[in-house]
């Protein structure tokens, strides 16, 4: 956000705190990134994430593991938010590269960049396509889904990760 010029809210519980403390609070403590607008608002759920998501230019996130979930993504898509991400988890599942929001791949040495130059691209994304997309996504269809995938994981089926 820094980089790209534009203001970010960081919604979320902060889990590493080391992280957090050596990181994001001296950034969030620049001058530059408090011109911005650059915010940590905390965790946030109802309609003040609503707010947050409908309101969005852009949805970031930029995985760093295999996230099996994702249902923010899909209430992003569905606020008709593109999405920045990585190429991890269940956002290749979820958003076509171009369609959708724009992925790096993971672990890129230029990811950041990559994702500062889409950021300048998120009006090519149709927010109705992107609406659209979250369509597909359901809570039963989910709830099967991991039925499946621990029943045949009971039967003894692996997955290389």
């Amino acid at each position: 956000a820094k980089i790209a010029k534009v203001p970010l809210k960081i919604a979320g519980i902060a889990w590493e705190v080391e992280f957090w403390d050596q990181i994001i609070t001296p950034m969030l403590a620049d001058p530059v990134c408090k011109e911005l607008g650059i915010e940590f608002v905390g965790e946030v759920g109802g309609r003040v994430k609503m707010d947050l998501l409908k309101n969005a230019y852009a949805f970031l996130y930029p995985l760093r593991w295999l996230e099996p979930g994702g249902i923010v993504v899909v209430e992003a898509l569905a606020c008709g938010v593109p999405i920045l991400g990585t190429e991890s988890g269940v956002l290749c599942e979820m958003v076509k590269h171009g369609q959708h929001g724009y992925l790096v791949e993971k672990g890129s040495p230029k990811g950041v960049l990559d994702l500062v130059a889409y950021a300048g691209m998120v009006n090519n994304i149709s927010r109705e396509t992107c609406r659209e997309r979250s369509f597909g996504f359901h809570s039963k269809q989910m709830a099967e889904g991991y039925l499946d995938l621990y029943r045949r994981a009971s039967e003894g089926e692996t997955w290389e990760s």
